[in-house]
């Protein structure tokens, strides 16, 4: 199992040459929350590495597939219309969004990022009203992993974090998981959750089966006011898991 600054450093150091960075209004995106925008913003993730997505409300209307070592950053928010089933799909390795506002706009099986397979890192970003889940990892095995930082996940009909399958090694920091159903659901170990606020939602942390030789960190994080449980755990022993340094307040069971 990586360590929690080795995951860190690795998609910290990705992408630290913005020589060819390009902004999807290059490639006709207008950003008025009217235009469908998926076409352009499509071409410019086809392009190159470094996409640079400015101010605007950009309306997706199919998902996006982004590729090996693409970084996606800027202060845009991308919103999924009816037709929309992702507003981002990832299924490559090694890519990285910062500073995105994603808005589900409540719609039925909607997901902001899915990832399976290899590295993805997720951070500074708002990730709202999406009906199935926020953020989706599924069967992630590299050492690579996964790693989700200052995020704000909220108002989720589903789930805040949904990891899936045997998806490990991943690394959630310093986030604000609020009025999800779910705040961060896991059936699979390796996974560490650490120094988040975890409040209001109906469930606040679940864990589900696991595997012998898997080992699940929940350190320094809030975990408040969660209506039905604030951390849910169901076939997983404790010697599968380190729980230490937490605070829970007011939530209906722990």
């Amino acid at each position: 199992f990586p360590s929690h600054d080795t995951l860190k450093t690795y998609f910290d150091t990705l992408y630290v040459d913005t020589s060819e960075m390009r902004s999807i209004k290059d490639f006709g995106a207008i950003g008025d929350g009217i235009t469908d925008d998926t076409e352009a913003i499509q071409e410019a993730i086809d392009y190159g590495s470094h996409i640079y997505i400015p101010d605007g409300v950009y309306l997706i209307s199919d998902k996006l597939s982004v590729y090996n070592r693409i970084s996606i950053f800027g202060r845009g928010c991308l919103l999924s219309s009816v037709a929309s089933k992702a507003s981002l799909a990832i299924y490559a390795s090694d890519c990285k969004i910062d500073g995105i506002e994603f808005n589900g706009g409540d719609i039925t099986g909607c997901v902001a990022v899915y990832c399976e397979w290899d590295g993805l890192s997720v951070t500074n970003c708002n990730i709202h009203n999406f009906e199935a889940a926020g953020l989706q990892f599924s069967d992630i095995h590299s050492i690579k992993g996964f790693f989700v930082k200052n995020c704000y996940i909220h108002r989720n009909t589903g789930r805040g974090i949904y990891c899936y399958g045997q998806s490990e090694y991943g690394l959630i920091e310093g986030n604000n998981l609020w009025l999800n159903n779910i705040g961060f659901e896991t059936s699979s170990g390796n996974n560490s959750i650490i120094g988040n606020n975890v409040n209001e939602n109906a469930v606040g942390l679940r864990y589900t089966i696991g595997t012998n030789d898997s080992h699940s960190i929940i350190i320094g994080n809030n975990i408040n006011h969660n209506t039905v449980y604030g951390i849910d755990i169901d076939g997983i022993s404790e010697s599968m898991m380190t729980i230490t340094g937490n605070h829970l307040f007011n939530s209906g069971c722990s």
